[in-house]
């Protein structure tokens, strides 16, 4: 195992975010310019650690006796979420509270999944 310092790890993500580059059938090549590289190595953990984040700022301002009827497990872009439906809280309002990803940032938002439900594109330029 390696260390390395937060500072290089940070580069070479933001180096990632503005230098990915495709090459289509056609032979064009295109430059993404928005969302996390597809196919990059550092792909999974740009994803995690951003919803990581996000998830703890959200899970900080929520009361104790909301964050004792509810567990959840994420793992990369799927959630999980088990709660209690009793009379101790408002199960309802924090279900509403899911279903609007008020504990991600704009443009993230959850969606319903399926076995056909897959992410859409990520927007490439020429």
């Amino acid at each position: 195992m390696k260390w390395i310092p937060f500072e290089i790890i940070n580069d070479v993500c933001e180096f990632t975010l503005e230098n990915t580059f495709v090459q289509m059938r056609d032979g064009r090549i295109l430059q993404q310019v928005d969302g996390v590289p597809m196919g990059d190595p550092t792909s999974p953990g740009m994803t995690e650690a951003t919803l990581a984040w996000m998830e703890h700022q959200w899970l900080a301002k929520l009361p104790l006796e909301v964050k004792r009827n509810f567990a959840g497990k994420r793992y990369m872009d799927d959630i999980l979420c088990l709660y209690a439906d009793n009379r101790t809280w408002e199960s309802k309002e924090f279900i509403a509270n899911i279903e609007r990803s008020d504990c991600y940032s704009n443009p993230l938002r959850l969606e319903p999944g399926g076995r056909t439900k897959y992410l859409p594109g990520n927007v490439v330029r020429d």
